[in-house]
């Protein structure tokens, strides 16, 4: 079954055509520099749906709001570094990447700490069970019962 062919975005579409169609960002940007919108390559996709959406329902050019690329308040590093409080104002600086590397050191070494424990518990099962350890080396019988198998 052929597909359908994908709407291509046009000035004299509705609001309506636009709103059942997907649309990538690449396209979005595309649209809106040729229609006219101001800074159309640093707006985000929704910003771009936004600013399409004024411009086929009441034909006219808006501004998209102005946002700030600041964040306000105080740094995470300023508040404390401890695993309870939520990451909020993120910075890349040495002090917190001290801190993660740190935190992600531990944690793998619990993990392998863990795997260890479990390891040594299975070990210890299977001995009270009275089976052996198996390792890596082939049974000896195998091996003569077939003389073409290989150790790699």
């Amino acid at each position: 079954m052929a597909r359908k062919p994908r709407a291509k975005l046009s000035t004299s579409m509705t609001q309506d055509q636009f709103d059942k169609g997907y649309w990538y960002a690449t396209e979005l940007k595309k649209f809106a520099k040729t229609i006219g919108i101001p800074a159309a390559g640093r707006l985000r996709k929704d910003e771009l749906e936004k600013a399409i959406k004024v411009f086929l329902n009441a034909g006219r050019i808006e501004s998209p709001a102005q946002r700030s690329l600041s964040t306000s308040g105080a740094k995470d590093v300023e508040r404390g570094l401890t695993l309870k409080l939520p990451v909020v104002v993120y910075t890349n600086h040495k002090e917190t990447q001290d801190f993660l590397e740190k935190k992600i050191r531990r944690a793998v070494s619990a993990q392998s700490l863990a795997r260890r424990a479990s390891r040594q518990r299975r070990e210890a099962d299977l001995r009270r069970l009275g089976q052996g350890i198996r390792s890596a080396e082939p049974d000896p019988r195998a091996v003569r019962a077939d003389p073409t198998w290989e150790i790699h």
